[in-house]
């Protein structure tokens, strides 16, 4: 490292000339560090993913509920409960994280 002192320096070139490695613990402690968690897996119910899978397909709520044979309340409540699964705010929000996680496919 740049800000490494003399007898550090010395160290590691005493250390390389016999063969070893030197690793700084700066570095080392971010290469062998654990993985960062996966992303949560989403759980989007049979209706939820319907739901998703035709506002990605540009229909609007009063469709959807249409061709599900439900009121459009029932779709718009399904849609909260999708961004709130989500973490997002907006239909297209929605289609695209969906996208992004391989929840939908166009």
């Amino acid at each position: 490292m740049k800000d490494a002192d003399k007898d550090t320096i010395l160290r590691v070139i005493r250390g390389a000339m016999k063969g070893e490695t030197y690793i700084e613990p700066r570095i080392a402690g971010k290469a062998f560090a654990p993985a960062k968690p996966a992303e949560p897996t989403i759980d989007l119910s049979p209706r939820e993913h319907a739901i998703l899978t035709q506002v990605a397909q540009g229909e609007h709520s009063k469709e959807i509920a249409a061709d599900l044979h439900v009121s459009e309340r029932t779709v718009k409540s399904h849609l909260t409960s999708i961004y709130n699964k989500l973490g997002v705010f907006s239909r297209a929000e929605a289609v695209a994280k969906a996208l992004q996680l391989g929840l939908i496919e166009l």
